[in-house]
This record gives C-alpha cells, sequence and structure tokens, in this order.
C-alpha cells in the first residue's frame, strides 16, 4: 500500500495510521503494563498521567518507534504533546514517515 503526503489517498492514510495506533498500543501494554496483558488502551488515554508512561518510558518508547517505524524523532519533537497519548504519538509517527 502506498500513502501519499498532501492531497493522498485519506483512506488508505487512515488504514495506515490505524496500524501504526495497533502497533504502539500492543507496544505500550507489552512493555509498560506486563501485569495487564490484556489491558486496552485509548488513542486519546493520557499515557502521563494515567501513569502508564514515565520520564525513562519515553526513551524507552523512542528507542522503540524509530526502529519499529524506521523515522528519525528529532530533540524538538521530544515534547509532551507528541507523547501524550496514542494519537499524538501517532501522528508523529506517520509525519515522520517516508512517503
Amino acid at each position: 500500500m502506498s500513502i501519499r503526503k498532501g492531497g493522498g489517498d485519506k483512506e488508505a492514510r487512515g488504514v495506515a495510521e490505524e496500524d501504526i495506533a495497533q502497533v504502539i498500543k500492543t507496544y505500550i501494554v507489552g512493555q509498560f503494563l506486563p501485569e495487564q496483558p490484556h489491558a486496552v488502551i485509548d488513542d486519546e488515554d493520557q499515557l502521563f498521567q494515567r501513569g502508564i508512561i514515565d520520564s525513562l518510558g519515553i526513551f524507552m518508547l523512542l528507542a522503540f518507534l524509530q526502529e519499529r517505524f524506521q523515522v528519525e524523532i528529532q530533540p524538538e519533537d521530544v515534547v509532551l504533546e507528541n507523547f501524550e497519548t496514542v494519537r499524538a504519538i501517532t501522528r508523529l509517527i506517520a509525519a515522520r514517515r517516508p512517503s
């Protein structure tokens, strides 16, 4: 499936973003909630406020995202608003993925 930026196929882009979100959720549950393997994280759950991810966890998540999605996350991208929810992380990854 090819995904085009800009005025590209919104349906194709939406499916890709759903896939990204699911991979992120699976990683977060496995890495940060191992005692709750069936936990459900919604796209808008506040990851820091709920105590799911802490300051050390953000570095683990960054390493995973860069390796799994082959993206380079810049230091200026590492702000709370880009990592406070799965939806925010998904948007960041989608914006940084090569076309």
